[in-house]
């Protein structure tokens, strides 16, 4: 719906990167550390492998795929963030937006700046990464639903 955020994000898989199965922890741990920015990180859980929770209501969705060009592997993100508004899911859980929980107003232009930052500072930082922190930290915040 209009105001809220869907985007993609897309780069090479290089040899030094994390696989593609690592980059299905991280991903969401990037993303939710956005959403923290906005809403109380207490209430901020993972359904892993591709959903984030507030207050145990789904507010984002990610998907990934690998897709190949030129014999190279390039990892796509799928995101959506509902900001200001949010569907109906008729599953055992509800859905939310970030404006609802949080009366925090902010747009889709924001996130995308944060989503870029994050990201630019994690590859900037690769030669550092430690995949099992990224581990702890969904085993922290992963949730069943």
């Amino acid at each position: 719906k209009k105001g809220n955020f869907f985007g993609s994000i897309f780069f090479q898989l290089k040899k030094n990167y994390p696989t593609f199965e690592q980059f299905s922890i991280i991903n969401p741990i990037i993303i939710s550390d956005i959403i923290k920015n906005f809403c109380d990180e207490d209430k901020i859980n993972i359904k892993f492998p591709n959903d984030i929770f507030l207050n145990r209501k789904k507010i984002c969705g990610i998907l990934q795929e690998v897709i190949s060009f030129n014999r190279k592997n390039f990892l796509i993100i799928g995101i959506g963030i509902n900001i200001i508004s949010n569907p109906t899911i008729k599953k055992r859980y509800q859905a939310t937006n970030i404006f609802y929980e949080s009366k925090n107003l902010t747009n889709s232009s924001e996130i995308a700046k944060l989503l870029i930052k994050s990201y630019e500072f994690f590859f900037l930082n690769i030669q550092s990464f430690n995949f099992s922190n990224f581990k702890k930290k969904i085993d922290l915040m992963s949730i069943k639903i």
